[in-house]
């Protein structure tokens, strides 16, 4: 199940407890905790994750930033995803876990995304899933099957890999409080393929494996009508979670100081001195107004919309990245400034990433 990202002492404990009494020489490093440290598979050992991943910044595909933070969750989903193994991916808002997959998953794992909404029907679910079939996913009339992609069982190489986007906010049914869209899922990871919804025959989808990313239902979030439902545990038994934990100060100060010193030394240097001090005094200013703004304004029964999340932060990042530099041949003439609308993103003065849409950094 999801662990809570409040639990993580008791369970840095009850890890340690359990591991000292095993029958097997574990050897468990005494500093930090269990979260601290990986398996080295070719020395046999665990080692922490610095060692794994070195503490570094590194920009993928031009708009997306990572940091070792997020290196350990591609490391975890790469392994899982490999073995053949569905994958849940929890975290609270605007944590990323969208970006994470869209930017440094699908690379290594190409998936079929489908996102869904609260008005998404069961019908068009479905439909989105045998989309995919392939030329040997052909019904076979009146067979139920036998086995189906049961996680122990599949092969490394997935032919059909799905990406299901909030799946808990897909509707449920009014009489038995069950997601049909949920439903759906299992009988696929179960046994191998779905059913005509018009013919009741059986279409195999062989090959497949499924990843999904949501907000736990009980979750502040953006709020309005939208609400998240609680999937049932005959799906997610069949499925690893893994929880993205929020991150701390100086995880974000990392992840937001590269794009912000990459937009300041788009301005020519008479405009900007000292650049770098200039981009860790704003990202500092801008992380303790996040803090600041949560710790004052809590929600209760009076002020219910007082949600403040790491969405909000990464708005206000977009804002400041509406000022535009001037262009550095330009000699003191006044130009049409240029809108940027990328929280992260290669800034240039060319006008052809103007308007660009990008998804918002994450660290997870």
């Amino acid at each position: 199940g999801a662990l809570h990202e409040s639990h993580q002492t008791e369970f840095n404990d009850h890890a340690r407890d359990v591991l000292s009494q095993s029958s097997f020489p574990i050897i468990l490093p005494e500093k930090g905790t269990v979260f601290d440290y990986c398996i080295d598979t070719k020395q046999s050992t665990m080692i922490s994750w610095e060692e794994a991943a070195p503490d570094r910044t590194k920009q993928n595909q031009g708009n997306y930033y990572s940091i070792p933070e997020i290196d350990r969750y591609c490391y975890i989903l790469d392994l899982l995803l490999t073995s053949g193994h569905p994958v849940v991916l929890t975290s609270p808002p605007g944590v990323g876990k969208t970006s994470l997959l869209m930017n440094m998953i699908y690379s290594k794992h190409q998936f079929t995304r489908v996102t869904v909404n609260n008005n998404m029907t069961p019908a068009t679910f479905q439909l989105a899933i045998e989309s995919q079939l392939g030329p040997g996913a052909n019904p076979v009339p009146g067979q139920r099957p036998t086995g189906g992609n049961f996680p122990s069982r599949k092969p490394k190489n997935n032919k059909n890999l799905f990406f299901i986007d909030d799946l808990n906010l897909a509707p449920s049914s009014t009489q038995s409080n069950v997601v049909p869209c949920a439903e759906i899922v299992r009988q696929v990871l179960l046994l191998g393929g779905l059913y005509d919804r018009g013919q009741g025959q059986f279409k195999s989808l062989p090959k497949s494996n499924f990843v999904m990313a949501m907000t736990p239902a009980a979750s502040p979030s953006a709020g309005g009508t939208v609400s998240r439902r609680h999937l049932t545990a005959r799906l997610l038994r069949l499925m690893t979670t893994v929880t993205m934990f929020t991150p701390d100060s100086e995880a974000l100060y990392s992840l937001m100081s590269a794009p912000i010193q990459q937009w300041l030394d788009q301005f020519p240097n008479y405009a900007v001195n000292k650049s770098v001090d200039l981009a860790q005094a704003i990202t500092r200013c801008i992380i303790n107004i996040h803090e600041v703004v949560t710790s004052h304004f809590q929600p209760n029964h009076d002020n219910p919309h007082y949600l403040f999340t790491l969405h909000n932060m990464f708005a206000l990042l977009q804002g400041i990245f509406l000022l535009t530099p001037r262009s550095v041949g330009a000699k003191k003439s006044r130009q049409k400034k240029q809108s940027f609308s990328l929280p992260v993103a290669t800034l240039s003065d060319d006008s052809a990433d103007a308007g660009k849409s990008v998804s918002e950094p994450a660290i997870a």
